[in-house]
């Protein structure tokens, strides 16, 4: 069986809250990875959420002295 695909997606509109059946709580603002499924499909065409970029990860160097 294979892995199922998983794409970043944040909310259309910041005010808009978007549920996230997959952990039951809202879409973060910034935006988060889910599972490619019908249920995010329909989202996207109805508007309320967006297919993104996903962020880099970048580590952070701290001084420590």
């Amino acid at each position: 069986m294979s892995q199922p695909v998983k794409i970043f997606v944040k909310p259309a509109n910041e005010k808009v809250l978007v549920r996230n059946p997959e952990r039951n709580r809202h879409l973060k603002v910034e935006g988060e990875f889910v599972t490619y499924d019908a249920y995010w499909l329909r989202r996207m065409n109805d508007g309320d959420v967006v297919k993104a970029k996903a962020p880099k990860k970048t580590k952070e160097k701290t001084n420590q002295e």
